[in-house]
């Protein structure tokens, strides 16, 4: 039904482009700030160890966002855009097909990576023993396997909703855009409040990192209602589809070695920092500087 609606309200705006480019603006412009502000009460409510805990597994989560997108943000709207201005439907199917076979891939290397540091956790004092720092290896505690599982569920998600994006922009949907991208947002802080309302106990990190992950999970399956999910289960022989996986993963390379690091310099010295209270205070004052990347990443984004 509301997949119905946003392809009426398309069609009336389809000889509108500044309106479409300002729908376009206002959907790209929203969600950055409402995330800032989700850092900023996550900053007020959480102690400064906490704190420091979230920043850490935050900038965790954006690493593995920046492997899991598999360069495939920049590909797909450079493949498939052509394609269904084309209209070649074999086309199309290829390669979102060939797509999914490459998030298939990442997500099986995430999995595997997140056992071997799971395994390495429940091992931590055997490690140490070998030499391992123990900073690196905090131990089997339950609150540590979990994080890690949102890490890797988090990471996952992050790229999901890059992809999804980009496969709205190949088909220049930008209403749909504009409802579905500041969902996010506004799910991150529902679920905080839930958490502020609700919990009996001080709010801890373990709250704010769940409320970031699952917000973001939610958002990915509210695509599908303003978006045909059959459109990512069309059969394809795999004679067809097949080139695309290697033709997309060679043109991804060095996308994905440029994101990577990109994302990885950005929170690098989160990452390096061991003391979570040192980290936690890092985190408070780096806020103005990452409210003005926001401004500065919308712009990129629309220009984009």
């Amino acid at each position: 039904m509301l997949a119905n609606l946003t392809d009426r309200i398309e069609i009336l705006l389809e000889s509108n482009s500044v309106m479409r480019i300002g729908l376009l603006f206002a959907a790209r412009a929203f969600n950055p700030v409402v995330s800032l502000a989700f850092s900023l009460l996550a900053g007020m409510y959480l102690t400064v160890e906490d704190h420091g805990i979230y920043g850490l597994t935050l900038a965790r989560i954006f690493v593995m966002q920046a492997f899991m997108e598999a360069g495939l943000q920049q590909s797909l709207v450079r493949f498939l855009a052509p394609a269904l201005k084309k209209n070649d439907p074999d086309e199309i199917h290829s390669i979102i097909r060939a797509s999914i076979q490459l998030k298939l891939y990442v997500l099986g290397a995430g999995v595997v990576a997140t056992l071997v540091y799971i395994l390495a956790l429940v091992n931590a004092s055997t490690l140490a023993a070998l030499g391992v720092p123990a900073e690196w290896l905090p131990g089997a505690r339950l609150e540590n396997l979990y994080l890690a599982w949102l890490i890797l569920t988090g990471g996952f998600a992050l790229s999901l909703m890059t992809y999804l994006d980009s496969v709205l922009v190949s088909h220049e949907s930008f209403v749909k855009l504009l409802f579905w991208l500041p969902m996010v947002g506004f799910l991150r802080l529902s679920l905080m409040g839930y958490f502020l309302i609700f919990n009996e106990h001080a709010l801890r990190a373990e709250h704010i990192i769940y409320a970031f992950v699952i917000g973001t999970v939610i958002a990915v399956l509210f695509y599908f209602t303003i978006f045909y999910a059959d459109f990512f289960f069309v059969k394809v022989p795999r004679r067809i589809w097949k080139p695309w996986t290697k033709r997309l993963l060679q043109f991804n390379t060095w996308i994905i070695l440029a994101s990577f690091m990109a994302i990885l310099s950005d929170w690098m010295e989160v990452l390096l920092i061991d003391r979570s209270g040192d980290l936690g205070l890092f985190n408070a004052a780096r806020l103005p500087m990452q409210g003005f990347m926001i401004i500065l990443t919308t712009m990129v984004s629309f220009l984009l």
